[in-house]
Order: structure tokens, then C-alpha cells, then sequence
């Protein structure tokens, strides 16, 4: 995980990251941090890019491949900063020798196992209540909870909303093509369950339908390896900064998975935006005044109360009103639910007005800070969240290490204001020489 923040003002743009990295090890997560997160995108142009989430794509470090896009478009520049987000996931997508076909493969093959074990929690869940009522649980009843995994996970990929890229799958023509590769990995994790050959069809039908779908669930997690980058800066014909970013899904039949993300446009009258990344719990905090899983859990308990409310008063009115008309009573249930109903939407509204009172005041310093105070604020609110992530029992330090900030703007370029180094430049001037302007 990460902790990264860009805030932009008409001057220019700040970007800032922490260096922590966390690998999952058998014996548990391993964080180390060293791991760089901020670059220049091409040398010489005002554009700096970021990566939080995983820092691979099909195994291949983005650092490699953010570097290697740069070497190749060494004297590169487009008009607008959407064409160089557009040419930076067109370079990712056809680099057959950055990224050999092999490690295509492996990720199909880890896309499958995951969906083929979604199915497989589904029917462990199914099984457990069944077996906690006491009875004997036979092949055949596994076999129904098999289906009914099936069609509940059918249900759940349904309702999620298809990719940019959906239109660009040809799903007959892929299902074709790989069905020895996917029906070995479905084999490979349903192994003893009693899976007929229409359960391992349908799983398989599953799985291909839902390379279309956005892979995030309701609670915003990713169900595959995902990758989120950050391009921030100027195009030859912007005069204002501006920030997009993507989500990668990874390359299915080659068909790069990017979900772009809204797009940050800094204006007369849009003059300044703190953009957090990553874990931006604290971020959020810190402009609105109210942590965001606090507020989540105010409104989840108002809801709770919502519900309960109009049962509760009918209770309370017939204990106190022992001949009250039953009929009576029961025609009260839809008024007491709407009027609880409004409340909460009146409490959830006054507490958006609330926020956005906090929040105005940030932003219009923002406007006016100069760069070297963009980026000061920048590398605090990243110290922020991992000071929170160090001194909490509960929570894993999985942010920290030195913050790289950088600013760029229309005028100077990337500016690099702090950048850590694994080795002294003192030892090593030919990298010196010929590295200065990365």
C-alpha cells in the first residue's frame, strides 16, 4: 500500500509519495521502503506520473516500463495531457518484448484461479451453515451448493458494469482460444469438489463473460491484481495543470484493462484540487474535518435506527395504549418510516453542507500558495497518514519511508524538490552526468 497526494493550483502541480512497499511472503507481509512511486514521464516536458496499488503490470515493474517509455520518447511532446496518458497506455500495450506472451499467460492463469475460488468460498460458506444445523453433508448436496455458488457469483458479476475495454473483447473468439488454459485451472483449484462437467462449463462461461466487467466490488476492492497510475501536468496547449488518472486491470487477449478515472482540470473558476491516492483515509480527514469510516459508521447506525424505528414506536404505543386498534396501529407503519426516512436525509445533507465548509477554506488558500509551499503541504499530508500508520497498534506501517515530492509547472518543468537515492551520488558522477534530467 501507499499513501500519495497531488495538489494543483494555477501555478503548477505537487506531487508527493511515500516509499513503502509491501510483499506478500508465506510467513506473512514483508515492507520495505525504498520503492520509488514518483518519475518524469518523458525528459524535458512538464509531465511527472505516479503508481500506488500493486508497482507491477503482468510482472514487469512499472518502473521498468515507465523508463523504458521514456527512453523511446526521448524528444516526444503532445498538445494535451490526455494524449500523453492515451500514447503512455499504447506503449504499455504493444511492447511484446517488454512484456513477453508468457507473462500474459501467467496472468490469465491467476485471473482464473481467482474467479474459479470466488466460486469455491460460495460453496464453503453454503457448506458450513449446513453442516452447523448438524446434518450429514453428502456428494449430492455439495453438488446443489456447487450450482447455487454458480448462479449467485453469475448474479454478482451481472450486476457490476462492464469496462471501457468490453467492447474490444472478442469473447466467443478468446473462449475458443483458451479453453485448454482455463480448464486447467479450474480443475487445478475445484480439486476434490464434485464439480460436474456442466458445473466446470459454466464456471468457465463465468469467468470469460467477466473478463468484460469491471473488476471492483461493492466494496470498492479489486477482485484482480490492479495497478493505479497518476499522469499530472501540462499538454504544449494547456496553461493550467491538469491530472488523470487509470486503473490497470492488466492485458487479456491482448486487450490492455485501463478504467480511466474523472479527470482533474484546473481552471479560472476551478483553481485549486487536493487529489489523494491509495490510502487518503487521513487526507480526507484532514480537509473535511471527519474521518471517513467514522462517518460511514454515523450513517450506518442511523440507518440501522431507520429501520428499527417505526416498529419500535408501534410497540412502545401498544404498551402503552393497551386497547389501541390494532388496524390503527399498523397504518402508522408507513408515515413513521417516512418520516424517519427524512431525517436521516436531512442529517446526511447538513453533514455535506458541514464538510463543504471545512473544505472551502483549504482550497482557496491552495489557490494562492506558491510552489515551494505546494509542495511543503504535499509531503506533510503524506507524513500525515504514515505518522497515523506508525503509532496505531491496529494498523500494519504500511506507509513510511523517505516522501519524494516533485512540482511541476508550466515554467520550470519537473522539479525535483525531494528525491531519495540508493546509493551516493558522490560515488558514482558518470550517473550524475547522464542521469540529472530523470
Amino acid at each position: 500500500m501507499t499513501a500519495e497526494i497531488a495538489i494543483l493550483n494555477r501555478s503548477g502541480v505537487a506531487l508527493a509519495s511515500d516509499s513503502a512497499v509491501t510483499i506478500d511472503t508465506p510467513t506473512g507481509p514483508k515492507i520495505y521502503e525504498t520503492a520509488n512511486k514518483v518519475f518524469a514521464l518523458i525528459k524535458g516536458q512538464p509531465v511527472g506520473i505516479m503508481i500506488y496499488d500493486s508497482a507491477d503490470h503482468l510482472g514487469v515493474p512499472l518502473e521498468t516500463i515507465i523508463k523504458a517509455y521514456r527512453m523511446s520518447r526521448r524528444t516526444t511532446s503532445f498538445p494535451t495531457l490526455e494524449e500523453y496518458g492515451n500514447d503512455f497506455l499504447e506503449f504499455v500495450n504493444s511492447s511484446p518484448d517488454l512484456i513477453p506472451v508468457d507473462l500474459h499467460s501467467n496472468y490469465l492463469s491467476e485471473v482464473v484461479a481467482r474467479r474459479t475460488r470466488s466460486v469455491v468460498d460460495l460453496v464453503n460458506e453454503k457448506a458450513m451453515e449446513f453442516l452447523a444445523t448438524g446434518r450429514k453433508l453428502g456428494p449430492r448436496r455439495l453438488r446443489s451448493f456447487i450450482s447455487e455458488s454458480i448462479v449467485d457469483a453469475r448474479t454478482a458479476w451481472d450486476n457490476r458494469q462492464d469496462g471501457p475495454w468490453a467492447t474490444q473483447l472478442s469473447i466467443p473468439g478468446f473462449a475458443k482460444s483458451h479453453r485448454a488454459e482455463i480448464d486447467t485451472q479450474i480443475a487445478r483449484v475445484l480439486q476434490l469438489l464434485p464439480a460436474t462437467i456442466a458445473h466446470r462449463g459454466a464456471i468457465r462461461t463465468l469467468i470469460v463473460e467477466s473478463l468484460k466487467k469491471l473488476p471492483i466490488t461493492g466494496e470498492h476492492t479489486p477482485i484482480d491484481p490492479r495497478s493505479g497510475i497518476v499522469i499530472a501536468g501540462f499538454g504544449e496547449r494547456e496553461f493550467f495543470p491538469r491530472l488523470i488518472s487509470y486503473d490497470l486491470f492488466g492485458t487479456v487477449d491482448g486487450v490492455l484493462r485501463a478504467s480511466p478515472n474523472p479527470k482533474v482540470e484546473i481552471s479560472v473558476h476551478n483553481p485549486a484540487v487536493i487529489a489523494p491516492f491509495a490510502q487518503r483515509e487521513m487526507v480526507d480527514g484532514f480537509m473535511t474535518g471527519i474521518n471517513p469510516q467514522v462517518r460511514a459508521a454515523l450513517m450506518g447506525y442511523m440507518n440501522g435506527v431507520a429501520n428499527n424505528y417505526p416498529q419500535a414506536t408501534l410497540e412502545l404505543l401498544q404498551r402503552q395504549i393497551p386497547g389501541l386498534d390494532p388496524a390503527l396501529a399498523a397504518s402508522l407503519t408507513g408515515p413513521l418510516s417516512s418520516l424517519i426516512s427524512i431525517m436521516v436525509r436531512e442529517l446526511e445533507q447538513h453533514l455535506d453542507q458541514s464538510l463543504e465548509t471545512q473544505v472551502q477554506p483549504v482550497l482557496d488558500s491552495v489557490d494562492f500558495l506558491p510552489k515551494d509551499e505546494l509542495a511543503a503541504m504535499a509531503e506533510s499530508l503524506v507524513n500525515l497518514t504514515s505518522l497515523k500508520r506508525r503509532v496505531s497498534i491496529d494498523d500494519p506501517q504500511t506507509v513510511g519511508g523517505p516522501v519524494d515530492v516533485a512540482v511541476i509547472s508550466r515554467g520550470d518543468g519537473f522539479v525535483w524538490i525531494k528525491r531519495k537515492h540508493y546509493f551516493s551520488q558522490d560515488l558514482n558522477p558518470a550517473w550524475v552526468s547522464t542521469h540529472t534530467e530523470y
